[in-house]
C-alpha cells in the first residue's frame, strides 16, 4: 500500500511507495525540481532561500552540499566543459517545461553571487528554451583540476563526448597535473588509450574538429597510426568520413614507404654523386653529362650499386617523388642527343606503367578489403545478386583447372594456412565445413576469388607509330565494370580515383587517337 505524504501535493506524481521528507520536503529533489505554482507547501516555500542571502547563509554553514534553488541568470556554464555540443535541445527544453526538471545542477560558487555549472550544462541551457528562471542545484568546493575531472567522467559515462573531445579533456587534466595513470584510473579507459587520445591533438586542429563532425570514428583515427609523417596524417584527415578515405589512407602508407626506400638510396648515393637540381646543371653552370641509371620507386632494386669508374668520373643525381637518376661525367660522347631522348620517352613509359600498376593494386587491395569484411546481413540481402554473379564465375573460365585450385582460389585459402601443394581433395574437404557454416559468404568469396581480378585495370601499353614509342592508353573493362557494379549494390564506395580509372580520365593516360591499330602489341 502506498504510504503518501499528505502534506505534498506531488506526492502522487513522484510514484514514490513511500515519502521520506514530510516536513522536510525542501530536501526531496523530486519536490525542488517540480514545485509549481499551485503546487507548493507553504511553511516549505518560506524557507527556500537563495545563495547570497543572509538566511541561506546562516543555514548552510557547516552543512555540506545541499540543494537550493538558484536563478538562472546566476548560472554560467563552465568554459572548460569538454563537450562543446550540446545538440539538439528541443525535446529537452519541452519536457522541462511540462514536468520540470528531473536532476540537479552540481555548481561551484564564482565571484559576485554566480555559479558555475560543473554537472548539468545541457539541462541550464533547455531551461533556459523553457523560460524556467531558477533551478535546483548542489553547491561543491572543488579544484579546478576537480572540475574537469568530474566534468570529464560526467560525460564520459554518458558517451556524450566525441573523440577530439575526450582528447581536449585529457590534455586539460594532463595540464593541471594530473597523470596519465591517474586519468586512466577515473576514466575506466586504458593507459595506451589516454595516451593514443592525447598523440591525436598533434593533428591540425581544425581538420580534426571539422574529421569529428563528419563522423570518424576511433577506429578510424586508429588506421591513421600507420603512417608516421605528421604531414601525410594531416592530409589523410582531409578524408576520414569520406568515400576516399581508405584509398588515401593505403596511398598515404605506400607513399611513406617509397620515401624511406628513397632515403635510404640517397643515403649511399650521396657517398659518391652530388646532388642537383636538374639535369645538366651544376651551381647555375651548364655541365655535360649522360644519363647512368634511374633507381624508380617502382624498382625491385634495394641495394645502389656504386660505378666502377667513380674515382675517374664524377657523378651527379637528382631525386624526384617517383625515384633517384644518377648523370655522369661526359668523358666522350658515347651517345647522341636522339638516343638521350629515346632513352628519357622509354623512362617516361616504364614510370607511367609501373604507376598504373602501383594504382591497379591498390584498388584490387580495396575491393578485396571491402570482400573479406562485408557483413552477414548485407550478403543476405543481396544474396540473389551474389548468386547470379557466382554462376556466370562458374560458367566461365574460373575454379579449378585439373587438379590444380586456381590462383585465385589459393588466395582466398591462405588465410586458412593452405599451402601450394594441396591436392583438389585435400582442398575440398578443408573447405566443406567452412563453406558450411556460412554458405553465402562461401558464395561470395569463391566467385570473386574465380574472378581473380588482382592484375585487372582499366588501361594497356600499346605502340605509338607516330611517336616510335609505347605509351600507356585507356581500355575500357566491361568485366571490371559488372564487377563494380555488383560491389555498389552491395555498398561499396567507388573512390575518385576509381572513378577516374574507370572513366578513362586518370592524368597518367595517353589520348587513344596518338596511338594507331597497327602493331597494337600489349605489353606485359
Amino acid at each position: 500500500m502506498k504510504n503518501i505524504n499528505e502534506r505534498c501535493p506531488l506526492s502522487v506524481e513522484c510514484g514514490k511507495k513511500k515519502c521520506e521528507y514530510v516536513r522536510q520536503e525542501l530536501d526531496c529533489a523530486y519536490y525542488l525540481a517540480n514545485s509549481r505554482p499551485g503546487f507548493e507547501i507553504d511553511d516549505q516555500e518560506s524557507r527556500r532561500t537563495l545563495p547570497g542571502d543572509e538566511a541561506f547563509i546562516g543555514e548552510t554553514a557547516g552543512k555540506g552540499n545541499r540543494l537550493v534553488y538558484i536563478p538562472v541568470d546566476r548560472l554560467v556554464p563552465h568554459p572548460d566543459n569538454p563537450r562543446k555540443d550540446l545538440g539538439d535541445l528541443t525535446e529537452l527544453a519541452a519536457s522541462i517545461k511540462e514536468n520540470g526538471v528531473f536532476q540537479n545542477l552540481t555548481v561551484v560558487p564564482e565571484v559576485e553571487d554566480r555559479f558555475t555549472v560543473i554537472i548539468g550544462h545541457r539541462r541550464l541551457a533547455a531551461a533556459k528554451l523553457a523560460g524556467l528562471t531558477e533551478l535546483p542545484c548542489v553547491i561543491a568546493e572543488m579544484t579546478p583540476k576537480e572540475q574537469v575531472q568530474t566534468m570529464l567522467m560526467e560525460n564520459m559515462q554518458r558517451s556524450d563526448l566525441t573523440v577530439y573531445e575526450q582528447a581536449q579533456g585529457f590534455q586539460m587534466m594532463l595540464d593541471l597535473g594530473a597523470s596519465v595513470e591517474e586519468i586512466a584510473e577515473k576514466s575506466g579507459f586504458s593507459e595506451k588509450t589516454v595516451r593514443r587520445r592525447v598523440k591525436l591533438l598533434e593533428l591540425d586542429q581544425e581538420k580534426f574538429r571539422k574529421a569529428d563532425a563528419r563522423g570518424a570514428t576511433l577506429s578510424d583515427y586508429m588506421e591513421l597510426d600507420k603512417i608516421e609523417d605528421p604531414v601525410r596524417k594531416d592530409a589523410v584527415l582531409d578524408a576520414i568520413g569520406t568515400p576516399n578515405f581508405r584509398n588515401i589512407l593505403q596511398r598515404a602508407i605506400d607513399e611513406e614507404a617509397i620515401c624511406k626506400k628513397l632515403d635510404a638510396w640517397e643515403e649511399e648515393i650521396a657517398k659518391f654523386a652530388v646532388k642537383i637540381e636538374a639535369r645538366g646543371e651544376v651551381d647555375g653552370e651548364k655541365v655535360p653529362m649522360d644519363y647512368d641509371r634511374y633507381y624508380s620507386r617502382w624498382s625491385n632494386d634495394d641495394e645502389v650499386k656504386c660505378p666502377e669508374d667513380v674515382n675517374s668520373r664524377k657523378y651527379w643525381y637528382v631525386r624526384t617523388n617517383t625515384g633517384i637518376t644518377i648523370y655522369k661525367e661526359v668523358v666522350q660522347r658515347e651517345s647522341t642527343q636522339e638516343d638521350l631522348e629515346q632513352e628519357e620517352r622509354r623512362a617516361k613509359f616504364e614510370q607511367d606503367k609501373a604507376e598504373l600498376l602501383e594504382i591497379t593494386k591498390r584498388h584490387f587491395g580495396l575491393r578485396n578489403n571491402f570482400v573479406a569484411e562485408l557483413s552477414q546481413s548485407v550478403i543476405k540481402k543481396h544474396f540473389a545478386d551474389i548468386a547470379v554473379f557466382a554462376m556466370c564465375q562458374l560458367i566461365g573460365d574460373g575454379g579449378y583447372r585439373g587438379d590444380e585450385p586456381a590462383p585465385g582460389v589459393l588466395d582466398i585459402c591462405f588465410d586458412l594456412d593452405i599451402g601450394d601443394d594441396v591436392n583438389y581433395d585435400e582442398l575440398w574437404n578443408i573447405l566443406t565445413p567452412k563453406v558450411k557454416e556460412a554458405p553465402e559468404r562461401g558464395i561470395l568469396m569463391t566467385a570473386y576469388s574465380m574472378a581473380d581480378d588482382s592484375g585487372e585495370g582499366y588501361w594497356r601499353a600499346t605502340w605509338s607509330n607516330e611517336k616510335s614509342q609505347l605509351e600507356c592508353v585507356y581500355n575500357p573493362n566491361a568485366d571490371l565494370d559488372r564487377l563494380y557494379g555488383l560491389f555498389v549494390e552491395l555498398g561499396y564506395e567507388i573512390s575518385d580515383e576509381e572513378a577516374e580509372m574507370m572513366q578513362g580520365t586518370h592524368e597518367l593516360f595517353r589520348s587513344e587517337a596518338t596511338a594507331t591499330k597497327e602493331g597494337n602489341d600489349d605489353a606485359d
